[in-house]
């Protein structure tokens, strides 16, 4: 593996930090949020350049994978329809521009050195933890971040789930390496302090799933089965998506209804209009941004005129992009999914990833993974986890 310059290690943390920069602040600075775009833009001008760069320099030859290349199909799809329903892109660039560039950066950096990439991601997840724990917390800062208030340092509680798992993924990838294994210990233990602190369903749930799975991926029978049945469980989570999207309707649960409500937080409200939304324009959506989910309680909110999150990533990109957007995005996953089957590794670490891939896709029940970078670059490290058994050391 090669040893990076300080000179090129200072440029890759200016590309990856805007990544996973904590926005907490800029609900409520102005001029935090234009900061936090700014660096968005610096990066995105780094990368760019980066890559026009390396394309010229080997004149015109790059490798890139058939996931990446699905997922950039999806983000012009898209485009497309953002175009035809709305005539414009406006606040939809970072789903439309930003998240293929990014996936394009790192498919092209891990496959030179996953090692240092891996590196520069966990220092810079661990400088958010400590930050948001310890220093910009609920009792130290109440007045911004108090959680029942729904905002931390980092973002606002939903993102807590997402970017805690990423931070477990690279907790692992570190410590397989050998050489931080301190520091990936670290993380670890700060990404599930993490979800604790959040007090999200989706949190919860991930460490409940993450603590069974552990368990049972001890018998090595069932970690043979995961790693060999991994797209029919994969497959599972878009029926449980739609059985939730629609549980307002199915009769089955029509006694419970209270209860359901009250469990998930009034999410089943949302994914009603949403369904109700989708139903008019099923094959295309309405493009990024382009409709606006009204529950009742938004009559008597300071957001009277609703919001677009869906609280379901299914759901979420039906409305965004149709049903074509979502088969395009299913097809995109499965396709990672198959790169990392590709890869010659030990059963260990296919079990880890897959395990985590799962518990993304169930958090994504609840949140709609699509609006944040979380679940993408998680996406984009799958393929190159084969170099772990290659080489057990950063140089």
């Amino acid at each position: 593996m090669k040893r990076i310059r300080n000179s090129s290690a200072i440029v890759w943390y200016f590309a990856i930090l805007p990544f996973l920069f904590p926005t907490g602040y800029a609900n409520y600075y102005p001029v935090y949020k234009k900061m936090v775009v700014g660096m968005l833009g610096i990066a995105l001008v780094i990368i760019l350049a980066r890559e026009i760069y390396l394309i010229i320099a080997n004149q015109g030859k790059i490798k890139v994978n058939f996931a990446l290349i699905s997922l950039i199909v999806s983000e012009v799809i898209l485009l497309v329809v953002t175009l035809s329903v709305q005539g414009t892109v406006t606040q939809g660039l970072q789903k439309i521009i930003v998240i293929p560039v990014l996936c394009f950066f790192l498919d092209e950096t891990c496959r030179k050195d996953l090692g240092y990439v891996i590196n520069v991601i966990c220092n810079i997840l661990i400088s958010d933890f400590v930050l948001n724990l310890f220093f910009f917390n609920q009792w130290l800062v109440p007045k911004y971040f108090l959680i029942e208030n729904h905002i931390m340092f980092i973002g606002h509680v939903q993102v807590a789930a997402e970017i805690a798992i990423l931070g477990i993924f690279v907790a692992y990838i570190e410590y397989s390496y050998g050489v931080h294994k301190r520091k990936s210990i670290v993380l670890f233990i700060l990404a599930m302090l993490t979800m604790l602190y959040s007090k999200t369903i989706a949190s919860f749930m991930s460490i409940g799933l993450l603590a069974i799975l552990s368990l049972l991926g001890r018998n090595r029978g069932f970690k043979k089965h995961i790693n060999k049945h991994i797209y029919f469980y994969s497959c599972m989570q878009i029926a449980i998506s739609y059985v939730l999207i629609n549980i307002q309707e199915i009769h089955l649960f029509s006694k419970y209804r209270a209860v359901i409500n009250t469990f998930f937080n009034g999410r089943p409200f949302i994914w009603s209009e949403g369904w109700e939304l989708f139903e008019k324009r099923k094959f295309f959506g309405y493009g990024v941004y382009g409709v606006l989910i009204k529950p009742f309680w938004s009559a008597w909110s300071s957001n009277k005129l609703g919001f677009n999150y869906a609280h379901n990533t299914l759901l979420q990109l039906m409305l965004d992009g149709g049903i074509v957007l979502a088969i395009a995005f299913i097809i995109t996953v499965a396709l990672y999914i198959r790169e990392l089957k590709k890869t010659d590794m030990c059963s260990n670490t296919k079990y880890v990833a897959y395990v985590l891939l799962l518990i993304f896709l169930s958090i994504g029940l609840f949140e709609s993974l699509t609006e944040y970078f979380y679940f993408f670059i998680f996406l984009s490290i799958l393929p190159f986890l084969g170099e772990i058994d290659e080489n057990k050391s950063l140089a």
